[in-house]
This record gives structure tokens, C-alpha cells and sequence, in this order.
């Protein structure tokens, strides 16, 4: 695409991205919304309201309360 000239993309809002940003953000949404899905159904299937998303040792002082 970038060869026949089409560079950037411009949305109604009127931003303006470059193509390989646009591809990029496109991707990483969908991949987001797919990933929540599944999550979504796991829990379903599970019968729970909470799912852990992310753990690390070294957690801030004030995260430290709702990581656990």
C-alpha cells in the first residue's frame, strides 16, 4: 500500500496516522477484545467474579493492598 502511495490515515475526527501505526493500533485492539473475551468465558465457566491479571513481587506500597 505504501508503494502505490498510500502513506497515512485520516480519521473523521481528523487525526491523521501513518499507516503502520493505524495496522498496528488496529491489531492490538482486536487482540485486547479477544483476550477479554476468553477471560470473560473462562470466568463464566468457573463460576467467579475475580480473576487475578497480574502479579510481581516488588509491588508499590500502595498497590500492595488490592495485589495481596
Amino acid at each position: 500500500m505504501t508503494n502505490s502511495g498510500l502513506r497515512t490515515i485520516d480519521y473523521a475526527s481528523g487525526r491523521t496516522s501513518r499507516i503502520e501505526v493505524a495496522a498496528r493500533r488496529a491489531i492490538m485492539t482486536a487482540v485486547t477484545q479477544v483476550t477479554t473475551k476468553v477471560t470473560e468465558q473462562k470466568m463464566e465457566k468457573l463460576h467467579t467474579d475475580y480473576v487475578e491479571v497480574s502479579w510481581h513481587e516488588t509491588a508499590r506500597p500502595t498497590h500492595q493492598v488490592w495485589q495481596g
